[in-house]
């Protein structure tokens, strides 16, 4: 067992609660997690094999706060060009 700790976004922290309960039978929380300005800190006790499978949810949740923002910006020069 290892101990993981990290913040998250509030509004992810039920997410991750659902995703620990479906996918990581084996992970626990160390402490209950608790809030830091608009994060919540989460220390988790896990295998450490287990840690791939959380990295994924962590690259989706980054993907998700990322990629519209490009698109947005595509979007945006695009629509300047044709103005002009």
């Amino acid at each position: 067992m290892i101990l993981y700790s990290f913040n998250i976004k509030k509004k992810r922290l039920r997410e991750l609660q659902l995703f620990i309960k479906e996918n990581l039978p084996n992970t626990r929380f160390s402490k209950e997690p608790y809030n830091v300005g608009n994060l919540c800190y989460v220390s988790l006790d896990m295998d450490s094999t287990d840690n791939n499978k959380i990295n994924e949810l962590f690259n989706k949740w980054h993907d998700e706060d990322t990629l519209p923002k490009t698109k947005k910006e595509f979007f945006g020069k695009i629509l300047n060009i044709l103005k002009t």
